[in-house]
């Protein structure tokens, strides 16, 4: 599996005071392809981890659990994302988290996501002939040229949109994907998906608590 998107260091504050701030990969590409490692893949993520500490700290992570590094440093050099991820408890107890992109001490915001370049890819088009899967959750003309070399090469195209994007991207997007993955809370719907035209073989809109939804044609 191939891979690009939001992979971001996540800095986890506890609903205890007493645990101290924990740092670790996160983003929903990073979690992904993390994830499928763990299980066995030869996963590979693209994205411009480039020398920060945050970074260098994603890179360890990664490292880890087995996630391939070759295309992790695509340049041009940028901050890596970085994420607040602060754990609470509700009234009865229960646990849930939220997160913010801000510093919760100053407000300042901080680093956000910068998509791979196409000119930055170009050497990561020829190992995708290897690709069983193409996986994105951010979009951009690069991740979209990937998608596409990859799906022409035979590969499972899985789209999670993770945040709102252009309209004209999105609807490129939903023409290439094979799986498409959201979450009610961010979409009612993704247009076009499992409409005539679109690649769409199965769309699963999670549900929060409540599970998810389904739907396929084969």
């Amino acid at each position: 599996i191939f891979g690009t998107g939001l992979i971001a260091i996540d800095l986890v504050i506890s609903a205890n005071p007493d645990v101290p701030l924990r740092a670790w990969a996160g983003g929903t590409c990073g979690n992904v392809l993390s994830i499928l490692s763990y299980l066995g893949w030869d996963a590979y993520p693209i994205a411009r981890l480039n020398g920060d500490p945050a970074s260098k700290r994603i890179r360890v992570d990664l490292k880890r659990w087995g996630v391939n590094l070759d295309f992790v440093g695509c340049g041009p050099t940028t901050d890596t994302p970085i994420i607040i991820q602060q754990v609470l408890r509700a009234r009865d107890g229960s646990p849930k988290h939220r997160f913010s992109w801000a510093c919760p001490h100053c407000g300042n915001w901080l680093p956000g996501f910068k998509p791979v370049t196409t000119k930055a890819v170009e050497r990561v088009i020829a190992r995708l002939s290897n690709a069983s899967v193409f996986f994105m959750d951010r979009l951009s003309p690069a991740a979209l040229l990937l998608a596409q070399q990859a799906a022409a090469n035979g590969a499972v195209v899985v789209f999670e949109p993770s945040a709102r994007s252009n309209e004209k991207l999105l609807r490129k997007a939903v023409e290439i994907a094979h799986i498409v993955k959201y979450s009610n809370q961010r979409f009612a719907r993704i247009p076009g998906a499992m409409e005539h035209g679109s690649a769409t073989l199965v769309e699963v809109q999670t549900l929060g608590e409540n599970g998810l939804r389904y739907r396929h044609r084969f």
